[in-house]
């Protein structure tokens, strides 16, 4: 079995969420910037790192509000979901990343978009879609204990 460790960034500001529009394999759907977690590399300096390099964004005031287990085939993803301020936006023009040629668009939406965005089912996998969910819910609280997704 293969465990990775990443994590995900609810970027936030006048309570909407910066949301990314990503293509791949021909499938268009939105998400939060996330990513893998680096070797050698602190869970906030990956959360800092993807808000950058896929959002455009500069964040502040990072806190844990979530750990998610995410079983797919026999690949386990532990995923630390971090709430965080938008602090701006930033010129990306010069920045060069693999990641590029599969985002199309970053918006911010509010609760009600991200909740249409889930009813049309217009996200990648399961675990996108709890994480949109922790969003949706206006108290962010930590589990002491990982909540476990399948993904068939």
């Amino acid at each position: 079995m293969i465990h990775k460790i990443s994590i995900a960034a609810l970027v936030t500001q006048n309570d909407q969420l910066l949301m990314i529009k990503e293509k791949q394999s021909n499938v268009v759907s939105w998400d939060i910037p996330a990513g893998g977690v680096d070797q050698g590399e602190a869970l906030e300096e990956a959360v800092i790192r993807e808000a950058m390099e896929e959002g455009g964004v500069k964040i502040k005031n990072l806190a844990l509000v979530g750990i998610l287990s995410f079983v797919q085939s026999s690949k386990t993803t532990i995923n630390f979901v971090y709430k965080a301020d938008l602090d701006r936006f930033i010129d990306t023009s010069n920045v060069v990343s693999v990641e590029d040629e599969e985002i199309e668009d970053v918006k911010l939406f509010s609760r009600k978009q991200v909740k249409d965005i889930i009813d049309r089912k217009e996200y990648e996998h399961k675990l996108a879609m709890v994480r949109l969910s922790l969003f949706l819910n206006k108290n962010y609280t930590v589990s002491t204990s990982p909540l476990t997704i399948y993904e068939n």
